[in-house]
């Protein structure tokens, strides 16, 4: 038992704890993200400073933050489009990225990107000029998917696209309990509900500040987490989780017209 005076810091830091592994039951088997440079086949190939974009894929992790620096670092720090494929993951990890992307001003794509070149893999052999920043060649194959703890990120880019093909999917985020940080929150005064509650009520907030229509946040509450609630791109658009289409982008320096015509 911990003395009074430390009883409420206690909770509140098994509350805060336990908000790190929060996730989606389902996305614990799928491989952490990844974040590669890509360009599309037509543009030039010279390494790093060639790269169009960023392709996320994977669940989200505590270190997708680190991951997407890293490949924004070695572009330069330029401001490039991310296309997002994601399963879902920690909400922590999520909404953390989400706002740095909302600072940072991020376009955020919902495709699935598949590789026409690999490095040291099958298929076609990268361009060696692309070796510098280990580019890749990709197209844009399908609307891919955006579950989980993905909208919460999604939600931070100012700009958000799809191709209309794009499955996008909401469930209510679970306590891993068999976590070591998620025992470790549930001993230092949390319970199941209490913790749960605190979860619920951040979830709205979130999305509020992030401009989206609170309807999502609900759709979240009303599905149960061994479940999902798939929707297509016009519910995310009448959401407010798609909030352009390529003709309202044209032009915009971070978004080659090569790029903008492959979403479909």
């Amino acid at each position: 038992m911990f003395p009074p005076r430390f009883s409420g810091f206690a909770t509140r830091l098994g509350m805060a704890i336990a908000a790190l592994f929060v996730a989606s039951a389902a996305s614990l088997a799928n491989d952490a993200m990844t974040f590669t440079l890509g360009r599309l086949d037509s543009a030039p190939a010279c390494g790093a400073p060639c790269a169009q974009f960023i392709v996320a894929r994977g669940e989200i992790s505590h270190g997708s933050a680190f991951g997407y620096f890293y490949a924004r670092k070695r572009a330069g720090d330029r401001d490039l489009p991310v296309i997002l494929d994601s399963p879902g993951g920690f909400v922590m990890g999520a909404t953390f990225l989400a706002r740095k992307w909302r600072e940072l001003e991020v376009t955020a794509i919902v495709a699935a990107a598949e590789p026409t070149c690999r490095w040291g893999g099958n298929g076609r052999a990268c361009d060696p000029r692309d070796a510098d920043g280990r580019v890749q060649t990709f197209s844009l194959v399908s609307g891919g998917r955006c579950a989980s703890a993905c909208p919460m990120l999604l939600a931070g880019a100012v700009r958000r696209l799809a191709m209309s093909d794009a499955r996008f999917g909401v469930h209510r985020p679970a306590i891993n309990k068999e976590s070591t940080a998620g025992r470790i929150a549930l001993s230092l005064g949390g319970d199941d509900a209490r913790l749960q509650k605190r979860i619920d009520d951040d979830l709205p907030d979130h999305f509020q500040a992030m401009g989206i229509d609170p309807r999502l946040a609900e759709r979240y509450h009303a599905t149960p987490n061994e479940t999902m609630d798939w929707f297509p791109v016009a519910e995310a658009r009448a959401l407010g989780l798609i909030n352009a289409l390529p003709a309202e982008v044209a032009g915009h320096p971070a978004l080659p017209k090569a790029l903008l015509d492959a979403i479909r």
